[in-house]
């Protein structure tokens, strides 16, 4: 029996999966983020999402190695070496890896909308990458855009200068943050990191579910921004008159608003456009690219998704 496996990880969270030639899931592992942290915490991540993956699978040899992570690439091959024997490693994009995962094909674009955020235009072979230029030059539509907005709300909200929202006990209540200068001399201490300020994204979506106005059209914004970077591709994919564009990202599963703006600004420009929600979380992109390399027929394919559908984890739910 051949083994392969499968990671994703960035600013939120690592998965893996490990399976074999069959594309039967054999085992799932899962650590916190990688991106934007030390060298310390990466390796422990490493190790929390590696150990249950491969527990009882030690020193078995890995036919293939798909991943998708902007960093941290080079520690997790090393320290996944020091467990199994690797044949073959091979570096997937952000977006290539969710596509896979999402709608099992290997052309289309992808509005990335989780800690960071981007489109990708992606074909057999290229690739074209819009927007993700991190969160000091712009995120737009990510989960720490979101956070911030939402930050910035509450602070005109205390100055009295911005509508009122139910965000700021929201806030006080999370984050035991009761005043202005509260919000300011704790937003720029060192422990507040990039990730804590996107968390504040959960914040928004559910003040939205409240029907709180200031927190739908700050997800409504989100998805504006989105649109303007999707469409932005689509004008340099003309000859597809009926483009597959696929959300991807943690933020979509939330934010109702953002989705049904991001459609609207599309559509009115492309209406061809085909806007599809995932059917899978990004980890399982190796598993699909593995799938297509080995030219499955069509059938198998209805099977491996059908036995992947049974396992929970693996799927991509929104809650609206």
């Amino acid at each position: 029996m051949k083994y392969y496996l499968s990671a994703d990880g960035g600013g939120t969270k690592l998965t893996a999966i490990l399976f074999n030639d069959q594309f039967q899931l054999i085992a799932y592992g899962s650590g916190q983020a990688i991106n934007y942290t030390s060298q310390e915490n990466i390796i422990r991540s490493i190790a929390d999402c590696l150990d249950p993956c491969l527990r009882g699978h030690e020193g078995i040899e890995l036919e293939n190695v798909y991943f998708a992570m902007p960093a941290s690439m080079d520690i997790f091959i090393e320290q996944l070496r020091k467990r199994v024997q690797v044949n073959a490693a091979q570096w997937l994009s952000e977006g290539r890896m969710a596509l896979l995962a999402g709608v099992q094909q290997k052309t289309g674009i992808v509005a990335l909308s989780g800690t960071g955020s981007g489109v990708f235009g992606i074909q057999e072979g290229t690739e074209v990458h819009i927007g993700g230029w991190g969160h000091l030059l712009g995120d737009l539509g990510s989960a720490y855009e979101i956070g911030r907005d939402a930050i910035m709300a509450v602070l005109k909200c205390y100055e009295q200068r911005g509508p009122a929202t139910i965000l700021q006990a929201m806030f006080r209540d999370e984050w035991q943050l009761s005043s202005k200068m509260d919000f300011i001399t704790q937003i720029y201490l060192p422990s507040y990191s990039r990730r804590k300020i996107a968390s504040a994204a959960r914040l928004v979506a559910s003040a939205a579910k409240q029907g709180d106005g200031v927190a739908i059209r700050i997800l409504e914004k989100a998805g504006e921004e989105l649109a303007e970077q999707t469409n932005a591709m689509l004008q340099q994919q003309p000859e597809d008159k009926n483009p597959i564009v696929m959300l991807a990202g943690s933020v979509w599963k939330g934010a109702r608003p953002m989705h049904d703006r991001f459609t609207q600004c599309v559509l009115e420009r492309y209406p061809g456009a085909r806007i599809c929600i995932p059917a899978f979380e990004p980890v399982m992109g190796g598993l699909f690219a593995q799938f297509l390399a080995q030219e499955q027929e069509k059938l198998e394919q209805e099977r491996v998704i059908a036995e992947f559908m049974q396992h929970d984890a693996m799927i991509y739910r929104t809650d609206w």
